[in-house]
């Protein structure tokens, strides 16, 4: 079994709804296509970046314990 890391939680927004929308002059309708995208930029970002933007808990699983 090889290591793995899980994130447990996190996974937020960034920044909070009402401003992207504002900023993006969405209409309230539009709201679910406007998290996906902030969703899908704060991904995209955390991936090149290697970190996470928001507090997040990992859960990391190992085969053995290390130096055993």
């Amino acid at each position: 079994m090889n290591s793995s890391i899980v994130r447990v939680s996190g996974g937020g927004m960034p920044v909070p709804l009402e401003s992207a929308l504002r900023h993006l002059r969405a209409l309230d309708s539009e709201e679910d296509m406007v998290v996906r995208y902030v969703k899908a930029a704060t991904a995209a970002v955390e991936d090149y970046c290697g970190r996470a933007l928001l507090n997040t808990v990992f859960d990391m699983f190992l085969p053995e314990w290390p130096g055993t």
